[in-house]
C-alpha cells in the first residue's frame, strides 16, 4: 500500500514516504518554532513516524531509473545557479531527453522546488543537483 486514509490520518509509504521525509528534514526546521509545544510534538512524531517509513522502502527497494533517488540532493545545494537541460545532458553524459524526465519527475513529486523549474520549452536545473545526481549514480555504478 503506497498511502491511505483512516479517519483523521493518513497512511503514507513507498516512494511517497520518501519524498515527504525528504521535503520535511529540508523545510520544516525553520517553522518548528512557530508553533506550540504541542504542536511541535506532534509534528515530530509524524516527521519521525514518516521517516521510518522511508527507511523502509530504502532498505526494501532499488530506487530505479522511473524513480531518481532525489533523496539529500536539496541538502547539496551550494549555490542558486541553474543551467538549461542541453548544458545538464553534457554534465550527465546523457541525452537532453533523459535530463528532461528527471527533471519533470522531481518536479512532479514535489521537489522541483529550487531543483528544477520548467520555463517554456526548456528546463532549468540547479547545477549543484545535476552535479550530486551525477556523482550519486557513479558511486551506484561502481558499487
Amino acid at each position: 500500500m503506497a498511502a491511505g486514509f483512516v479517519e483523521h490520518a493518513a497512511v503514507i509509504a513507498g516512494w511517497p514516504s520518501q519524498v515527504i521525509d525528504t521535503l520535511m528534514s529540508r523545510f520544516l526546521p525553520p517553522y518548528l518554532g512557530t508553533m506550540t509545544p504541542g504542536q511541535q510534538a506532534e509534528v515530530e512524531a509524524a516527521h519521525a513516524v514518516i521517516a521510518r517509513a522511508a527507511r523502509a522502502y530504502r532498505a526494501s527497494s532499488d530506487i530505479g531509473p522511473s524513480e531518481p533517488d532525489a533523496s539529500g540532493l536539496a541538502e547539496d545545494l551550494g549555490r542558486d545557479d541553474q543551467i538549461s537541460s542541453a548544458e545538464a545532458a553534457d554534465v550527465l553524459r546523457v541525452g537532453q531527453r533523459q535530463v528532461c524526465k528527471l527533471a519533470a519527475v522531481w518536479e512532479g513529486q514535489g521537489l522541483g522546488q529550487g531543483l528544477a523549474r520548467r520555463v517554456g520549452r526548456t528546463w532549468l536545473i540547479d547545477r549543484d543537483v545535476v552535479v550530486a545526481y551525477r556523482d550519486r549514480q557513479g558511486r551506484r555504478s561502481v558499487a
